[in-house]
């Protein structure tokens, strides 16, 4: 969090990352398209912010329109990478203090989308409410 993709990116090897470009803004749909092509990138793309968290502005660019809304939104430098499509997906957490010279890591966490099931009539509160009396066998 608060760390430059770009340059944690640039520390790993070619061969375990997808194909990754980053754009500094100002930019133009003209200039990105023949980046992109310039360096093999074809549609479907993800953008993603460089100094981004939790998903905020990470997108699945399909088209240059796409390109151009996000370009439209987008106040800060982002990167463009291959788009993985695998049934998984991972957070490494990595740490270092700064008076050590190498880190360790701390959790390897599975992303999975949140999601809640309801009956067409309940509120989400209530909803969420009941699961988790349900889940705690009534302790609250």
């Amino acid at each position: 969090m608060g760390e430059s993709k770009s340059e944690v990116l640039s520390l790993v090897p070619d061969e375990l990352k997808p194909k990754t470009i980053l754009i500094k803004l100002p930019s133009s749909t003209e200039s990105i398209l023949k980046r992109m092509n310039e360096t093999g990138l074809e549609f479907p793309v993800i953008f993603k912010p460089d100094l981004g968290e939790r998903g905020w502005m990470v997108r699945k660019i399909n088209n240059a329109q796409d390109l151009a809304q996000y370009l439209s939104e987008i106040n800060v430098d982002f990167l463009i990478q291959d788009l993985i499509e695998l049934p998984l997906e991972f957070g490494v957490f990595y740490v270092r203090f700064p008076s050590e010279q190498n880190g360790f890591v701390n959790s390897i966490t599975g992303k999975e989308f949140l999601f809640v099931e309801g009956d067409g009539k309940k509120t989400l509160y209530e909803l969420i409410s009941q699961r988790i009396v349900h889940d705690c066998n009534g302790i609250f």
